[in-house]
C-alpha cells in the first residue's frame, strides 16, 4: 500500500483565525488505510517518564482578578518550564480563564507585559515575546516558545491574571460566580536533551459517536501505523518519533452522538467537554503518567456559534499548548472523519496534513501567518502552520527549524535518558 500524495486546499480556514484547521475535509482516506490486511503490529512502548510538579504555593487573588507577582527558581539547562494554574483547593470548570502577564526572567527579558497597561486581552497575547493562552478551568503555560533555547534564565517573575472566558476581560464577581479566591501555582522542569536525541510522542485514540459503533474492530494500533507515514515523516524530520500505543471506543452516555459539539455548554451530551473527560477515564489507567497526547475521532465535528449557521469543522485543538490535564476541559486534539455527511466535501487526500498541523498546535504553535503566530516558512508555500495553506501541499512540507524548537520543548515530548 503506497501512501497518497497529500493535498491541502484553500478550504481549511481557522476559527476566529486561531485554534483550527476548519473547512470541508473528508477523513475517510484515513479509515480506508485503516483496513488493510497487512497488519503489522507497533513495537511494545517504552513507559513513560513523569516528572514532578512542583507546588508554588496559594496566591489569594485581588479585586482585579489578578495576584502579587511571584518570583520562581529556575534550575540551570532545562529543556522547558511549565507552568500550571487552577482555582484553590482544587480546579473548577465553568466561566472563569487563566492567564500570566508580567513575565520576566532574571537575566532582564521580558516575556510577558503587563496586560492591564497594554489591554491586552485577546485569544493570546499579544504583547509578548512568549506566548501565553487563556486557558478555561486551568492555565497550562510552556517556555520557551519563541523558537530560542530557554538559556539560564536564574528566575522568573509572573503574575496570574484571571479572565471572563467570553469577554477577555478581566473576570469580576457579578458576572463570574466560580472566580476563585486564590489560586494554585506549580511549576515543572526537564533537563535539557542534546539536538541530536530523537525524542517520541505518544498518541492514544479515542473513537467517538458513530465512528466507534460503526468500525469497532479499528481498536488495535496496527492500521494506524500505515495511515500516518506522511505524518510520522514530518515529526522524524523535527526529530520526534510518533507511537500508537493505544486506541479505544468510548461507550458511556453522551459520546454517541454523532456529532460533536463545539460551543455547547459543558456536561451537555456531545460537548467537547463531557466527550473528553469520558476519554481520558478510558485512555488513562490508574497510577499512569499523562506525558501522551489524546485524539478523539468523530464522524461530524460541528461549530455552533450565535447568529450563524452551524458550520462542519475538520479538527480542533482548544488549547495551545495542550496537555496538562486536570480532569476538567476539553484538552486534546479533535479529528472529524465525514464532515457530517456534507455533498461538498472534497477528497480524502488532506488527512495526515490535519492531523499533523493540529499536533503543531497541540505541542506549541499558532499559525505562522496569524497576529499571534510566527517562525513562518518566507515564500516557498512549504509551511505547515498556515492558517489558509495555497492550492497543494508540497510533499516536502515541513516545521520551520524555530516550529521544531518549539515542538521538542514540549513536555509530552519525551527524551529518554
Amino acid at each position: 500500500m503506497k501512501p497518497a500524495r497529500i493535498v491541502a486546499r484553500p478550504w481549511l480556514l481557522a476559527l476566529n483565525g486561531l485554534l483550527t484547521v476548519t473547512g470541508l475535509l473528508a477523513l475517510t482516506g484515513l479509515l480506508a488505510t485503516m483496513s488493510c490486511t497487512d497488519q503489522v503490529s507497533e513495537p511494545p512502548t517504552p513507559e513513560v517518564p513523569d516528572f514532578s510538579w512542583r507546588d508554588l504555593g496559594t496566591w489569594t487573588v485581588d479585586q482585579w482578578a489578578k495576584t502579587e507577582v511571584i518570583t520562581v527558581q529556575v534550575p540551570d539547562d532545562q529543556r522547558f518550564v511549565a507552568i500550571r494554574v487552577h482555582a484553590a483547593p482544587k480546579p473548577t470548570a465553568g466561566s472563569v480563564c487563566y492567564q500570566l502577564d508580567k513575565v520576566q526572567t532574571g537575566d532582564g527579558r521580558q516575556w510577558v507585559a503587563n496586560s492591564r497597561q497594554t489591554r491586552d486581552w485577546g485569544q493570546a497575547c499579544r504583547q509578548c515575546t512568549q506566548r501565553v493562552m487563556p486557558g478555561r478551568g486551568y492555565g497550562y503555560f510552556v517556555f520557551p516558545n519563541d523558537g530560542q533555547p530557554l538559556g539560564n534564565p536564574g528566575t522568573i517573575r509572573l503574575r496570574v491574571v484571571l479572565r471572563d472566558c467570553l469577554s477577555g476581560l478581566a473576570a469580576d464577581r457579578g458576572g463570574n460566580p466560580d472566580l476563585p479566591d486564590a489560586v494554585l501555582v506549580e511549576m515543572a522542569t526537564e533537563p535539557a536533551s542534546p539536538d541530536f536525541m530523537t525524542g517520541r510522542l505518544q498518541v492514544r485514540i479515542a473513537l467517538a459517536g458513530a465512528y466507534g459503533s460503526r468500525l469497532a474492530g479499528l481498536r488495535g494500533p496496527s492500521g494506524w501505523k500505515h495511515s500516518l507515514t506522511w505524518l510520522r515523516a514530518r515529526l522524524a524530520s523535527a526529530g520526534i518519533s510518533v507511537q500508537i500505543d493505544r486506541v479505544v471506543t468510548l461507550q458511556a452516555p453522551g459520546t454517541k452522538s454523532g456529532a460533536l459539539q463545539v460551543g455547547t455548554a459543558s456536561g451537555a451530551d456531545g460537548s467537547l467537554d463531557t466527550v473528553f473527560a469520558h476519554a481520558m477515564k478510558d485512555l488513562w489507567e490508574p497510577g499512569e503518567g499523562t506525558r501522551w497526547m489524546p485524539v478523539i475521532l468523530t464522524e461530524c465535528l460541528m461549530l455552533n456559534k450565535a447568529g450563524a449557521d452551524p458550520t462542519p469543522m475538520a479538527g480542533l485543538t482548544p488549547r495551545i499548548p495542550g496537555g496538562a490535564p486536570l480532569g476538567i476541559g476539553a484538552g486534546g486534539i479533535f479529528l472529524a472523519t465525514s464532515l457530517c455527511d456534507n455533498p461538498l466535501a472534497p477528497g480524502p487526500d488532506a488527512v495526515e496534513y490535519v492531523f499533523t498541523h493540529e499536533i503543531g498546535h497541540y505541542l506549541g504553535l499558532y499559525h505562522s501567518d496569524s497576529e499571534w503566530g510566527g517562525h513562518r516558512r518566507a515564500g516557498d508555500g512549504t509551511d505547515l502552520m498556515v492558517t489558509t495553506p495555497g492550492a497543494a501541499l508540497p510533499v516536502e512540507a515541513s516545521f520551520t527549524s524555530a516550529q521544531i524548537a518549539v515542538i521538542r520543548a514540549h513536555p509530552d515530548v519525551i527524551f529518554d535518558p
